[in-house]
């Protein structure tokens, strides 16, 4: 969802509005009580906060903070924090997937924090790749989105009714070994044009989502044709994961891949373009990597 909001909607909202980051986090033992660690500092905090309101509004943040409690007590915990703008005709729920400060605010929509996150986290774009096709994702604030797929298709039956059927000259015996060699060929050209269309499609949504990252996964065969054919810029911008990870699911990908995203995420701004990108080597991931 956080990738769905735009800034001006939000700064938009009808004032007052009661602004609050909430960390959610399941993995906090604090938050796993009958009434989760954040209901509690919620309760605590908005009374510490209520004087510096004003006396006009103090019926409509009192009303605010009683409807937010009862949406936290009922909430069933997955992402990480939450940020929630509530007013007397506005509500806004904003998941994340990373750590945010606690805090709420009375008045305008307080964005700064949610503006920082945006900052210091770009999207990165993910192509996953195997011999079916390519599967193309955007991740950001660590909420990933799909982009939709292409699948990539042969037509083996014709070149073997046709093609090969036909490559014996008359009286010259064509040996089943060549028949071979020459139907694997076929299919690389094949394969290596189908990389050049995943390329493209790679240019084309890694562009239109602004991704600073670029995850090119799948086996080396796969994924090093696809960023050969990138421009300079974006192959300065690609990561290479050569693993088979052609069978996982969304949440399987995002698990794989967060520490990768993350790394990259830590140490590009410091790297120089000019510097070779890392690379991150196959690992078995459970049974025999396909082609």
């Amino acid at each position: 969802m956080a990738s769905k909001i735009q800034a001006g909607s939000l700064s938009d909202l009808q004032v007052p509005l009661l602004t609050a980051y909430i960390n959610t986090n399941p993995a906090n033992s604090g938050n796993r009580g009958l009434i989760p660690g954040y209901v509690i500092w919620l309760k605590q905090v908005s009374k510490s906060f209520a004087p510096s309101v004003l006396p006009a509004e103090l019926e409509i943040f009192q009303d605010q903070i009683r409807k937010v409690e009862g949406f936290l007590r009922t909430w069933k915990a997955e992402e990480k924090s939450l940020v929630i703008l509530s007013g007397p005709k506005e509500w806004k729920v904003i998941p994340l997937q990373i750590a945010v400060e606690n805090e709420i605010h009375w008045g305008r929509p307080a964005l700064a924090q949610l503006f920082s996150l945006q900052s210091a986290h770009k999207p990165s774009f993910i192509a996953v790749v195997d011999r079916a096709g390519a599967r193309f994702f955007q991740c950001f604030l660590r909420e990933w989105t799909g982009l939709g797929e292409m699948k990539f298709k042969l037509d083996v039956a014709r070149w073997k009714r046709k093609d090969i059927g036909h490559l014996a000259h008359p009286g010259i015996k064509t040996t089943r070994g060549s028949q071979r060699d020459t139907f694997e060929h076929r299919v690389d050209a094949q394969y290596a044009r189908l990389c050049r269309q995943a390329a493209k499609q790679v240019e084309k949504l890694s562009r239109q989502t602004r991704a600073n990252t670029i995850l090119l996964v799948g086996l080396s065969r796969l994924v090093e044709p696809i960023e050969s054919q990138l421009s300079k810029e974006l192959q300065h911008r690609a990561v290479l994961v050569k693993e088979d990870l052609g069978r996982l699911t969304p949440p399987q990908l995002e698990s794989r891949l967060a520490t990768v995203i993350s790394d990259w995420e830590k140490h590009h701004g410091a790297r120089d373009s000019a510097q070779p990108r890392k690379q991150y080597a196959k690992r078995a991931i459970g049974g025999n990597p396909r082609a």
